[in-house]
């Protein structure tokens, strides 16, 4: 039975305000770590636990066309670079985020994007070095790659998904009019940049040999489900009731208290009682009382570098 917070008061040791990606990683590795901790994911828009226009990946489309719920289509101002036309940026709006709705591109940055991280940014630990083994962690490469830069046995999918040869033919075409650009096997390969990924000749889960465009995606290549965040690592915590982890759907954070250098609590509505109301107009509502407090509690977390 899955969790859900319903207390006006009830105490956490850490919550989350967004159900994205991110969120959804860090939240079930704590709850993995330490079944104990009291955790709560406060999330603006609805789950989507088996949902089929979320596990396939074809209904991306469905989701965009019908952004209501899943997705909110952020306007910018008018820019004369674009005739005074303005700028529409879909941002998703759901349990895990955009892992949830997009259309499941595998890409991953260049090893020098992460060094600058450290080198250039003064962040100590952020390097390739220290990044790639904690993102080799988290997939199981379906795909043709190197072991030495992809994982095996992490909770995330990436595989090459079903058949198709569009892809393939634009990247065809795009080759024989960009000569400098050149060609590659992986474009996730962390070190290799600015080059056409082309299709190549691979063996199936079925063994037979067949050609297809080499993009990878974020697809179990055994299931043919999308492989996001919220159903590899949050779902079956919820669902077991082994572990503090609770979910609060169509919630939306208006407040953050802080009190001296401690955040003591935070204020939310229920989306779903205003529609249609602007944050700007949520801030200046009279709020329920506080409806989480944080424990004033250090503790280390080991086990999520293991």
């Amino acid at each position: 039975m899955e969790h859900y917070a319903t207390s006006a008061d009830e105490h956490f040791d850490i919550i989350f305000v967004g159900g994205g990606a991110a969120a959804c990683v860090t939240a079930g590795r704590l709850a993995q770590a330490d079944p104990n901790l009291k955790i709560l994911i406060l999330e603006t828009g609805p789950l989507t636990k088996d949902l089929p226009r979320h596990v396939q990946p074809a209904r991306y489309f469905h989701n965009l066309m019908n952004p209501g719920e899943t997705f909110t289509l952020h306007k910018a101002k008018p820019s004369l670079a674009l005739a005074g036309r303005e700028v529409v940026v879909p941002s998703a709006r759901c349990l895990g985020g955009g892992s949830s709705v997009n259309f499941a591109m595998y890409t991953r940055a260049a090893a020098s994007d992460y060094d600058d991280w450290e080198k250039v940014h003064e962040n100590p630990g952020w390097g390739s070095k220290h990044l790639i083994p904690l993102l080799k962690k988290a997939e199981t490469f379906q795909a043709i790659g190197d072991p030495e830069i992809h994982g095996n046995t992490g909770p995330i999918k990436a595989s090459y998904g079903p058949d198709t040869n569009v892809a393939s033919q634009f990247l065809e075409v795009a080759r024989k009019y960009d000569e400098e650009r050149k060609s590659t096997d992986d474009a996730n390969g962390f070190f290799t940049c600015n080059a056409y990924e082309m299709a190549k000749v691979c063996k199936a889960s079925n063994s037979h040999v067949r050609t297809q465009d080499h993009l990878c995606r974020y697809i179990d290549a055994i299931t043919g489900r999308r492989s996001d965040t919220p159903h590899n690592y949050i779902y079956k915590h919820t669902d077991s009731g082994l572990t503090g982890l609770t979910i609060r759907e169509q919630r939306r954070v208006v407040r953050v208290i802080f009190q001296y250098v401690f955040c003591s609590g935070l204020r939310d509505i229920n989306v779903s009682c205003f529609p249609g109301i602007s944050v700007r107009s949520e801030l200046n509502m009279s709020l329920t009382p506080v409806v989480a407090t944080f424990k004033r509690q250090s503790r280390q977390f080991h086990t999520l570098q293991d």
